[in-house]
């Protein structure tokens, strides 16, 4: 998996600020923050499946699968900013390669004090959400279209 080379968008100078969207999203998601970049540089990749990033059919899009692919491009010292699932992805960085980063902002973290909890708040959404996270291979055809669609 990390001879998959992720789309990445760049711009500014400065310290690093990596920028992980989530799902359903792409670099695009970060466009009004670039906009407004100024003193760092910024890097907003889509990730693996999404955007313009490959969508390998034999990739496992799991958590692991996902960090393969992006831990060689964080950059040392960096700031991780990440929205959603991103955030999720954010945070196993943080714990397996804390050396990465300087910092780490998690927005609308999809986070839950523990297993009961999660599959029950999951078991409220509705079908076309619960399909999304649900791990099965429909999760993974729903995903993989969503990323196509786009």
């Amino acid at each position: 998996m990390s001879g998959e080379a992720l789309f990445v968008e760049r711009w500014g100078e400065g310290p690093p600020v990596v920028f992980l969207h989530g799902l359903g999203g792409s670099a695009r998601y970060w466009q009004r923050v670039r906009e407004a970049s100024d003193g760092y540089a910024g890097l907003a990749p889509d990730l693996l499946g999404f955007g313009r990033s490959p969508s390998p059919a034999d990739a496992p899009y799991d958590v692991d699968g996902h960090l393969a692919t992006l831990v060689p491009l964080i950059p040392p010292a960096s700031l991780l900013v990440a929205h959603s699932t991103g955030g999720v992805l954010a945070a196993a960085i943080a714990a397996r390669h804390p050396d990465r980063l300087r910092a780490l902002v998690l927005v609308g973290l999809p986070a839950f004090p523990d297993e009961a909890t999660a599959r029950r708040e999951v078991g409220r959404l509705g079908l076309l959400a619960r399909l999304t996270v649900d791990g099965s291979r429909w999760a993974k055809m729903l995903c993989g279209a969503m990323c196509r669609l786009r």
